[in-house]
């Protein structure tokens, strides 16, 4: 029964309450990471419209919430954002 009363949902989602814009692409990119299964990827942060350590900071407090913080992790270096698998 709670089967026929589901469909997919594909739109923008994220695990806190009052998400700001920053905070809802950190967490699609986290997820888009995770589900693509790769061990390390480079964050193009350049077409994001957010700054380095602004889209840094996004991605770093994402990575610290469950269900993330023993999946995956960021770090910058010089002007690259990476993202690394943990878990």
């Amino acid at each position: 029964m709670c089967d026929e009363l589901l469909d997919p949902y594909n739109g923008a989602t994220s695990i806190a309450r009052n998400s700001t814009e920053r905070s809802v692409l950190a967490e699609n990119l986290i997820v888009a990471f995770l589900r693509n299964r790769a061990v390390s990827a480079v964050v193009r942060w350049e077409r994001s419209g957010y700054e380095l350590e602004d889209l840094y900071k996004g991605l770093w407090n994402t990575c610290q919430k469950e269900p993330y913080k023993r999946l995956v992790a960021v770090s910058m270096r010089k002007s690259q954002l990476i993202l690394k698998r943990i878990g």
